[in-house]
């Protein structure tokens, strides 16, 4: 359904819900483990269906296993290990009061990752790894 969205409302670019590279930061609980074992299984469908209809899609995608514990420490041992040319954050950052919902551990964490994002120590970890910092349009094949 993506693809043909796409096609028909001429968007190149699409995001990625495949979390293939990633770096042992401490505990996985089991469902966390669960949850990305399916989302390979249909992101890696999907990679595929995007590839076949000629979409641009970011290489590599860090956050859904850490979402809740933002620190740029742990981001940059990700883009130390990371071979990719592309890496797509996912975070949601914000304040707390923003979110009119029930707490839990991703409206708690927005607070702090509005924080990290602001970071000067996030922006010396990135540009010693080498990546720079680009639009999602910008994204090339």
């Amino acid at each position: 359904m993506v693809a043909r969205l796409a096609r028909r409302y001429g968007i190149r670019r699409v995001r990625t819900t495949c979390e293939r590279h990633r770096v042992r930061l401490g505990h996985v609980p089991w469902a966390a483990r669960l949850r990305r074992r399916l989302l390979l299984r249909w992101g890696a469908r999907a990679e595929r269906v995007f590839a076949g209809a000629g979409l641009i899609q970011p290489e590599a995608l860090f956050g859904i296993e850490d979402t809740g514990r933002p620190s740029p420490a742990r981001f940059g041992a990700f883009l130390a290990s990371c071979e990719a040319r592309s890496v797509e954050w996912m975070v949601h950052p914000g304040n707390r009061e923003e979110t009119p919902t029930a707490p839990t551990r991703l409206v708690d964490s927005r607070p702090a990752e509005k924080m990290m994002l602001t970071s000067p120590e996030l922006h010396v970890i990135i540009a010693r790894c080498g990546f720079p910092l680009a639009r999602f349009e910008e994204l090339s094949e």
